[in-house]
């Protein structure tokens, strides 16, 4: 094959896999927002009481389009406001794994009876997770974990508090759902198309036909530190199927992956102890592969063709997801955009503040925010702050919860623009 016609077949494939995803994506975070903007605020951590905290926690979290980054701020919001570790965990483990957008695209590239049970698995995995957390994990020694100062810093959740109505909260939540994976799901794209046309095939079957053992624990070693978005990651799971891996491989990339990450496992272990940290990742880890297995196993699934199966055959797509596809490419666009006048003013900014500082011309504020919960609202709180012109410089601290401002402007201004960008600010720290 000619370099010429290899090159057109990866854009071609590159297209099939973009035109599959994107109009389902467009359409979960669509019903994401009707959903976030319908329910009454703060519903989600004041439902999760009582017997059935766990049952609750886990059959609210399966639908939210929360992956691992934004999932534990929430998590921890509900243990703050008086959720049992048992809720915690089960909404840890059960939410990152699925999602309105997630479910729809694993429909759509893994077929509907796929999607359909790894809903399932994750509801399950979240359920007992949850409750042998009840039954097995201290409760005095897990709160001991949860500091003030760390309840304070990441109890903040997206749908904690609502600061505009109607349209308005549903355009914000759809870039705080959007936003944080846009890149996730480029990657996620090439990646799949690049194991489509690299990853020799025939090793690949001779591999999974010694054990199916072999390949569930690569995947999990893989799957269980990185970073893997539940939507994002599905392109990447249809392409191990149709190169030959078992699709109980796909299962487990998506299940383990999303709900787990270096960060992830990190915040659990030191917010609700070492006792739940051993019961959280146990259950993901087993559960997976448990699932992989009655799906390879007892029920001999077979994947449907995808893409990746037929992209040399001519396929066809409606006009209105080719509409869709677009609209969301334009809005990846915008969050490229978005991204690069962020990074190309926070370096000039910082030039100029390097110079102003030495003339002492310049003011810091220092003050308290609540209602970050994740990168995308730190981004979109920075970029809306660096667009007046009185501030030279600003940051977020790490624990999200204090802000940090350079420039000619007084505490009452930064106040007014960080509640007009739909946080909250709250009392000025003096610095010593």
């Amino acid at each position: 094959m000619s370099q010429e016609s290899s090159l057109a077949q990866l854009i071609h494939d590159l297209y099939l896999v973009w035109m599959s995803l994107a109009p389902l994506l467009l359409v979960g975070a669509v019903l994401s927002c009707v959903i976030h903007v319908s329910l009454p605020a703060d519903f989600i951590r004041k439902a999760l009481s009582g017997r059935w905290g766990v049952i609750k926690a886990v059959l609210i979290g399966v639908p939210l389009p929360l992956c691992s980054c934004g999932v534990i701020p929430a998590g921890l919001g509900l243990k703050r406001d008086g959720a049992s570790d048992g809720a915690t965990i089960g909404f840890l483990i059960s939410t990152p794994q699925t999602g309105l957008d997630s479910i729809l695209v694993s429909g759509s590239l893994l077929g509907l009876p796929f999607a359909i049970y790894k809903v399932i698995a994750a509801a399950v995995t979240g359920i007992v997770g949850g409750l042998l957390t009840e039954q097995l994990s201290d409760s005095k020694s897990n709160n001991s974990h949860l500091t003030a100062k760390n309840l304070e810093n990441h109890g903040q959740a997206h749908n904690a508090s609502k600061k505009h109505s109607g349209l308005k909260e549903a355009l914000i939540h759809f870039d705080e759902v959007i936003e944080p994976i846009w890149i996730w799901v480029i990657v996620g794209v090439i990646a799949s198309v690049a194991i489509q046309h690299l990853m020799p095939s025939e090793s690949i079957s001779s591999l999974s036909g010694f054990s199916l053992l072999l390949p569930y624990l690569a995947t999990l070693a893989i799957s269980l530190p990185l970073y893997v978005c539940a939507t994002a990651s599905v392109p990447i799971a249809a392409a191990l199927v149709a190169q030959g891996f078992p699709i109980g491989v796909a299962l487990i990339f998506l299940m383990a992956g999303p709900a787990t990450n270096i960060a992830t496992l990190g915040a659990v272990f030191k917010g609700l102890g070492k006792k739940t940290f051993v019961i959280y990742l146990s259950t993901l880890i087993i559960g997976s592969v448990l699932f992989a297995l009655s799906l390879d196993l007892l029920l001999a699934w077979q994947a449907p063709s995808s893409v990746f199966m037929t992209s040399d055959h001519h396929h066809t797509f409606a006009w209105w997801e080719q509409i869709l596809a677009i609209m969301l490419g334009l809005v990846f666009v915008k969050y490229f955009g978005r991204s690069l006048s962020l990074v190309t003013k926070k370096f000039i900014n910082n030039l100029v503040f390097k110079t102003s500082s030495s003339d002492k011309k310049t003011k810091q504020v220092h003050l308290r925010v609540s209602g970050l919960s994740c990168q995308s609202c730190v981004r979109r709180l920075e970029g809306f702050l660096l667009n007046d012109q009185s501030i030279i410089n600003c940051k977020v601290s790490d624990s999200l919860d204090q802000l940090l401002v350079n420039g000619e402007i007084t505490y009452e201004q930064v106040k007014y623009l960080v509640e007009e960008a739909g946080f909250e600010a709250h009392e000025l720290i003096e610095d010593l």
